[in-house]
């Protein structure tokens, strides 16, 4: 055997490793250094010079599994140093450790692919915990399948995605399917080279991040057919990846309406949903049971959130890890940084050391705007927060004029661009418990105009694009935003809510107490809720037509006599006309849109509709008349003047304090 064997050796050696091509190089020659030394240790031994050959040749191994063994070594976080130092004391230190490895025989380790179950229904339900923060997480890990909420020891560094993967199931036991066309069409390949750490995180959350930004291509994970598949966000989330489930929601129903259900899932999550969206998955409630067809993704978060919406806390995160917890608290510590002209990376590293916090760049976002780690920045604060001293950073002049920003994401704090942090991607949905100040959906209402008005934003429905908020009535609202629009909506509400603490507490109202409403309408309709609404709506509390009879001769204190006063009202009162115009009749050659007017006029009495009543009757009625003007304006022909009843009609209280909303005659 001849020095050739071992040429041929390093050549099969570097074959299978999967590095790039000067660390192949590098590591070839390092080894030929230590082959080298190992065999003139031999023939200085008296070995003679084949057999010398043979045995250090023999003392390395297999090529193949020498170079998987190098493979992860380079990856562990054990070994973590190596990736600090320069190259050609990472592959030394490597071959040393190599050499050592190869001649200490190895424990039996467990099987290398395990199964994920193939079970992948729904969690069961776990009650969340309040934080130091007054913050309650839903957990996702609760919903997502087990052996991806074990804790994962990882450090990446340039490492091909097909090795990163290979390795974590090894060290998981799991079965991972790479879905090579589908990462193909998107200009993915295997040998991919990525960046990502987890210390202790669950597993679930560095795929997360590995997968976050691959050349400006988002991946996903997906459990079928009793494996992991790893392919593209776009085909995770495709029609023909969804699954169908169902979900009790008796018990949500108590408390909040049909249609602020739906709306809570639909505006609260990413969907895309077909309702609002026109393409994604689908909700059907039939009775207590809903029905959802989405992604995977989107069921656990389906589960997350009505989770959250049993859950009672001031402020609940429906699918925010509990790793923020420890990140925000963290941000809220004074810290002293001193740096001068220190590449973005280091200062990544001395805040995660110093606050014990894992901090990671989001390198890809970074680079579009021409910001790599080595970027030189400088900051000298002392005595002030640490998310203060960020953002100072943040918008420091050695960044070129790119806005970043620090992030709780995905269990790290992440450092972004602007622009990521406060796009479409990064909205997350908290619960705010507002009913301890705002009882009733009018008071809701207006803080929801409140949020809108008197934060950033932005907002969808003033600005068109932006977070959104949904109103429940149990007294809470869903906001749906970025980080940024959390902290000024949490500081908005706990400043008004100290400010109720403060001033003199405003008496609720009584819902026994008598309040007059007016409703403008057309005199025949008014006719027809004369009879109607003593029928439908708290049956037997209203003043009869033989009432008067009954009060003749009852003194004034007779307990029948105050009971009958006590009772509703319903009264007419005319209110001028309004002009209808009267549609065309229909003709052949009009196949679609609404009739056009045929220039014939209808003149068409009005009349106030007086109720009187207790408050809480007064809901009831609304609430009909509501539902009344909906049905007849679905089929455009609403006989409230307005067609909708925010300005169709009004209403007051007190005995008359309200108003008339009168068409002209």
């Amino acid at each position: 055997m001849t020095e050739h064997d071992f040429d041929r050796f390093l050549t099969a050696l570097t074959r299978q490793l999967r590095l790039k091509p000067e660390q192949k190089v590098a590591i070839s020659d390092e080894l030929r250094d230590h082959f080298e030394e190992r065999m003139r240790g031999l023939i200085l031994e008296g070995v003679p010079h084949d057999e010398a050959v043979r045995r250090a040749l023999e003392e390395f191994g297999d090529a193949v599994g020498l170079a998987r063994q190098f493979t992860s070594l380079s990856l562990r976080p054990a070994r973590r140093w190596i990736m600090r130092c320069t190259l050609a004391t990472a592959v030394a230190g490597a071959a040393v450790l190599l050499m050592l490895n190869a001649f200490t025989p190895q424990p039996e380790g467990p099987p290398l692919i395990g199964q994920l179950t193939a079970d992948d229904g729904p969690a069961a339900e776990t009650t969340a915990a309040p934080t130091d923060l007054g913050m309650v997480y839903v957990a996702p890990a609760t919903y997502i399948p087990a052996p991806l909420t074990q804790p994962a020891e990882f450090d990446f560094v340039d490492t091909q995605l097909e090795d990163a993967l290979a390795l974590i199931a090894e060290q998981h036991g799991l079965n991972i399917i790479l879905e090579k066309p589908a990462l193909a069409e998107v200009g993915i390949e295997p040998d991919e080279f990525i960046t990502a750490t987890a210390n202790g995180d669950p597993l679930y959350l560095l795929l997360n991040r590995m997968f976050d930004n691959i050349h400006g291509v988002t991946l996903a994970w997906l459990q079928e057919d009793e494996v992991l598949k790893v392919t593209t966000a776009e085909v995770a989330r495709g029609d023909d990846r969804m699954v169908t489930r169902t979900y009790p929601v008796g018990d949500l129903l108590k408390t909040i309406s049909e249609e602020q259900l739906l709306e809570a899932i639909q505006a609260g999550l990413e969907g895309p949903w077909m309702a609002p969206h026109g393409i994604g998955g689908t909700l059907t409630l039939i009775g207590n049971v809903l029905t959802v067809r989405q992604s995977q993704e989107m069921q656990s978060q389906v589960q997350a959130l009505l989770a959250g919406l049993r859950t009672s806390a001031p402020i609940v995160a429906v699918i925010e890890p509990p790793e923020h917890e420890t990140i925000l608290r963290a941000l809220d510590q004074p810290t002293e940084l001193d740096f001068h002209h220190i590449p973005l990376a280091d200062v990544a590293e001395t805040v995660s050391d110093l606050h014990e916090i894992p901090v990671r760049i989001d390198v890809p976002a970074l680079a579009e705007v021409g910001i790599e780690p080595n970027q030189e920045v400088s900051i000298t604060v002392s005595g002030i927060r640490l998310r203060s001293a960020l953002k100072i950073l943040s918008e420091s002049a050695d960044l070129q004029g790119v806005s970043v920003r620090f992030i709780p994401w995905n269990g790290v704090l992440w450092l972004t661009t602007a622009e990521v942090a406060e796009g479409d991607d990064y909205l997350l949905p908290r619960i705010y418990d507002l009913s301890p100040f705002a009882s009733g959906p009018a008071l809701l209402e207006q803080f929801m105009g409140l949020l809108q008005n008197e934060t950033e934003g932005p907002w969808l429905d003033v600005d068109g694009v932006g977070g959104v908020v949904v109103p429940l009535g149990d007294g809470r609202l869903l906001v749906r935003h970025t980080h940024k629009a959390h902290a000024e909506v949490a500081r908005l509400l706990a400043a008004h809510r100290e400010a109720l603490t403060v001033g003199e507490p405003v008496p609720a109202p009584d819902p026994d107490e008598l309040v007059t409403e007016y409703y403008t309408m057309d005199a025949s309709t008014a006719e027809d809720l004369l009879a109607t609404i003593p029928g439908l709506v708290a049956r037997g509390t209203w003043f009869a037509d033989n009432t008067d009879d009954v009060l003749h001769g009852l003194k004034p204190d007779h307990p029948a006599r105050r009971r009958i006063d006590s009772t509703g009202r319903l009264y007419k009162v005319a209110a001028g006309t309004r002009q209808m115009h009267v549609a065309a009749p229909p003709t052949a050659d009009r196949k679609e849109g609404p009739p056009p007017p045929s220039g014939e006029v209808v003149v068409v009495p009005q009349a106030v509709l007086i109720v009187t009543h207790t408050r809480d009757v007064q809901k009831q009625v609304r609430k009909l008349l509501e539902t009344i003007d909906k049905q007849t304006a679905t089929f455009e022909n609403s006989s409230f003047s307005g067609g909708e009843l925010g300005g169709g009609f009004g209403g007051g209280g007190g005995g008359g304090a309200g108003f008339f909303s009168l068409p002209t005659e």
